[in-house]
């Protein structure tokens, strides 16, 4: 599982990358929002 995270990472990077100045809100607004669901996940609601 590790691993697989590893290359989603990076494939988001680059991604990234390729898009800087084009979809910069849009990057923000889904990095806001996938640091949102890890958070969730780390702490799972009881």
């Amino acid at each position: 599982m590790n691993v697989n995270k590893g290359e989603r990472l990076q494939q988001q990077r680059k991604h990234n990358k390729c898009n800087q100045g084009q979809h910069t809100r849009k990057v923000q607004h889904l990095k806001k929002k996938n640091r949102r669901l890890h958070l969730q996940k780390k702490q799972p609601s009881v």
